[in-house]
């Protein structure tokens, strides 16, 4: 589709193979349907020529920062912006479009994850600036644009005000961003709630101890979980992974029987009668009388925190 848009630099195709190469996995990690037409399509096109020069620069191969090569980052540029270009058909972009759709929501999804893990580990979570919600920003000069904490900060009032709404109201409300996870609604409610619940109960997460949790069924390989445990309070964090792989309809979210079978955690080290309730889903409580069916812990997010308090360990 873009042969003809190569240029010809010292007797050689440029971009080169390699470059082409990396241009390409970077548009499938980068690009999102708001980048997709118009003034955004623009400054994305900007974003990733710049990007791909000093990627080119830094490699040191067909140009460097000591000794830029201009013909050659002319043509690499100059491909960036024509395999980017709407203003007549481009196939292409098209169908850029449509594979980058399917990557962006399952990346989101993975997003989720990472979000409630690296919460719920031991250590301090870093939070870089600007990625509390999606962030598909490159390294230096494109992750050092200006964040839109005006945008944020009216994210996070609408979250708040979820918060203490009904839990049906909830519920709805976190289903539709599962459904569209790439607009960051979800990710960011997973952080904030982990975080209140880091601020309320911090020996959890500092000098508490942590019990890899065993998961068993079908989908077993796609769920980690692991517990903290600090007295007789603890926490169990369940977090889906390897999305792309349970082979689910485009339009379904990774919720409930369908996506998680048979799987269950193994929660022996619990005596019975513990009531579990879930941070992130409000409304949801389990009670501990044998395995737990990841199918109803995931049945409105694809990652949950459960609190729990104990009178005694096993």
């Amino acid at each position: 589709l873009n042969r003809s848009r190569l240029r010809t630099v010292h007797d050689a195709p440029a971009p080169s193979r390699n470059d082409e190469y990396l241009l390409y996995q970077t548009l499938l990690g980068t690009f999102s349907p708001a980048d997709g037409q118009g003034e955004a399509l623009a400054t994305y096109r900007d974003r990733i020529a710049d990007y791909l020069v000093k990627a080119t620069r830094e490699a040191k191969v067909h140009t460097s920062w000591i000794t830029p090569n201009e013909a050659y980052e002319q043509a690499l540029t100059g491909f960036v912006r024509a395999i980017l270009d709407d203003a007549s058909a481009n196939p292409f972009l098209e169908d850029l479009r449509a594979q980058a759709a399917t990557t962006a929501r399952f990346g989101a999804l993975n997003s989720l994850s990472m979000t409630l893990v690296k919460h719920a580990s031991p250590g301090v979570p870093d939070l870089y600036q600007g990625t509390e919600i999606t962030d598909l920003s490159l390294v230096d000069p494109d992750n050092r644009r200006a964040v839109d904490y005006a945008h944020r900060s009216a994210l996070l009032a609408e979250l708040e005000a979820l918060g203490g709404a009904s839990p049906e109201a909830a519920q709805r409300a976190l289903r539709a961003w599962v459904a569209a996870p790439e607009d960051g609604r979800a990710k960011l409610w997973t952080a904030w709630r982990c975080l209140a619940l880091r601020r309320e109960q911090p020996q959890l997460f500092s000098g508490s101890d942590y019990t890899p949790v065993d998961v068993n069924g079908e989908r077993s390989r796609h769920v980690i979980a692991f517990a903290r445990r600090a007295g007789d309070a603890g926490l169990i964090a369940v977090a889906g992974r390897f999305f792309a792989s349970l082979a689910l309809a485009p339009e379904m979210a990774p919720l409930g029987a369908a996506a998680w079978t048979d799987a269950t955690l193994d929660l022996g080290f619990l005596p019975p009668g513990v009531l579990l309730e879930d941070v992130l889903h409000p409304g949801a409580q389990f009670a501990c009388d044998g395995p737990l069916r990841i199918a109803d812990v995931l049945s409105v997010l694809p990652v949950a925190l459960l609190r729990f308090r104990a009178a005694a360990h096993a």
